[in-house]
């Protein structure tokens, strides 16, 4: 099992490396996670101790403040070939680790012309932003503890040319058709209709126009880019956020598209020219969700609290107070409720006319993590919720009741979908094998009646953050959520069943 390496400068980041790495401790143990103050004996040489650590480990966290690039007197650090942060890149790169910079309280990854030629591939690497302050360190470092998750099972897999072989249930990529192993490792069929590749970050959501034609992505690059299933040509940009957009949702009609961001609004504008309509303003704090009702009269989004507001004219209706932190939410198909979940765990409907809550699903005193997202079956019989680490599963309850009726085991679940006929659900995560850094990532797709397992996907190399259905059923899309030296950022479109 390989380890964690923890890059940055004392005068940098010190007191909110203490902390992060106390987090990393806490989750896969001190003799994981290496941190140069902490490992070095005194007398010995730190450039062999620092070596010898880098080599053991799997992944390099540059911990980026600041006054990481610069020194007291201007300089920048990175052009000093005795610089030391900048040898542990370098180790890091020639020994292939992967890279993960967290830019700590607003930091910025320095542009690719100040990094020397031999650490230059540096500057392309997504970076993961980190608040010192709480309560946001607790909800930053969840997000980077979700690239790190620990294994639940062990898989071998050997690369060849383009395909690849999987052992102890086998997986052969081969050009754009794939052969896709089920738990009994027997061989089932599937091909790959489209290959989306404009977003430059991770993607957050994706959502499918009704009549299945098109699908909006929303992307970590500020942008939601709305393009043609079958083919992947774009159709529209839109930029109008000011920062990362979380969620997307089309209207029913397929006429607007409303999307949500960390800059705390919701824009609602038309999908086929990207023109504004409007923009919501009623929620003090980033936005991590949003639905329409299913007659199209009504939003909902969630950010610290569930707010239900027209989507004619933006005009707030209600908020619901009872609950906060929402990271999901999803209406129920006769438009009567709302569910949502939370970074407390908790999993709430309500009703939808009145605001009043009806049943509480669930509660952080029995989970202790967080609720990453909620779907309600489009049949209206069930309710699907994520979890994130340490359950890392999907939960399944019938809908107005608070006993389960099966779960489904998946480490580093992030995202879920139902199948339009609500017998399947779909889940993205980024698969361990046999370390907490060593990613297998993959989409699963589950029979919801039983909780076993039907098929797998694998045609993303990093974590997918992102999933959904074709209103017909017949296609599955898939987000990727970048890792590794080379990040994937694509969303790929492929056969269903």
């Amino acid at each position: 099992m390989k380890n964690i390496f923890i890059s940055y400068r004392r005068a940098d980041t010190a007191t909110v490396v203490g902390r992060v790495y106390d987090r990393l401790v806490a989750r896969f143990g001190r003799k994981r996670v290496f941190k140069d103050v902490d490992d070095i004996p005194l007398a010995e040489d730190f450039r062999v101790r620092i070596e010898r650590a880098i080599v053991r480990s799997g992944v390099q966290l540059i911990v980026i403040g600041t006054r990481w690039l610069y020194d007291e007197q201007g300089r920048n650090r990175l052009q000093n070939p005795n610089d030391p942060v900048r040898w542990e890149m370098e180790l890091a790169l020639q020994h292939r680790l992967r890279i993960i910079p967290l830019l700590v309280d607003g930091a910025v990854m320095p542009p690719e012309e100040l990094f020397p030629d031999s650490i230059r591939a540096i500057a392309k690497f997504n970076g993961r932003s980190v608040r010192s302050a709480d309560p946001d360190f607790d909800k930053d470092i969840r997000g980077v503890l979700r690239y790190l998750q620990p294994p639940i099972s062990r898989r071998t897999f050997v690369r060849v040319g383009v395909g690849v072989v999987g052992v102890a249930g086998l997986s052969i990529v081969t050009g754009s058709g794939l052969l896709i192993a089920n738990h009994e490792g027997a061989l089932l069929g599937t091909r790959r209709y489209c290959v989306y590749s404009g977003h430059r970050s991770l993607i957050r959501a994706l959502a499918w126009s009704p009549d299945g034609q098109k699908i909006a992505s929303a992307s970590e690059d500020g942008t939601v880019q709305v393009w043609t299933a079958a083919t992947g040509s774009l159709i529209v940009t839109f930029a109008g956020h000011s920062g990362k957009v979380t969620s997307v949702a089309w209207s029913p009609d397929g006429a607007q598209i409303a999307s949500t961001g960390e800059d705390a609004t919701v824009h609602v504008w038309e999908a086929a020219t990207g023109k504004v309509d409007f923009v919501y303003r009623g929620h003090d704090s980033s936005v991590s969700a949003v639905a329409w009702s299913p007659d199209g009269a009504l939003i909902a989004s969630g950010g610290g609290r569930v707010q239900v507001w027209s989507a004619k004219s933006g005009t707030l209706i209600y908020t619901f107070d009872k609950q906060s932190a929402i990271s999901s939410l999803a209406w129920s198909p006769d438009g009567s409720q709302i569910v949502s979940a939370s970074d407390s765990a908790s999993v709430l409907i309500w009703d939808a006319t009145t605001g009043k809550n009806v049943l509480h699903i669930r509660e952080y005193e029995d989970y202790h993590t967080t609720a990453l997202h909620v779907a309600w079956a489009p049949n209206g019989g069930r309710i699907a919720v994520a979890d994130e680490y340490p359950f890392s599963e999907i939960e399944v309850f019938p809908a107005n009741q608070t006993h389960l009726s099966n779960k489904f085991e998946q480490n580093g679940t992030s995202s879920l979908a139902w199948a339009p006929n609500s017998a399947r659900i779909v889940s993205g995560s980024a698969h361990h094998t046999d370390s907490p850094i060593d990613l297998t990532p993959i989409v699963q797709v589950w029979n919801a009646s039983d909780g076993q397992g039907v098929f797998t996907y694998r045609g993303h190399p990093g974590p997918v953050f992102a999933v959904a259905w074709s209103p017909d059923g017949s296609k599955i899309a898939s987000g990727g959520g970048g890792g590794g030296i080379s990040p994937d950022y694509s969303v790929q479109v492929w056969q269903a069943n």
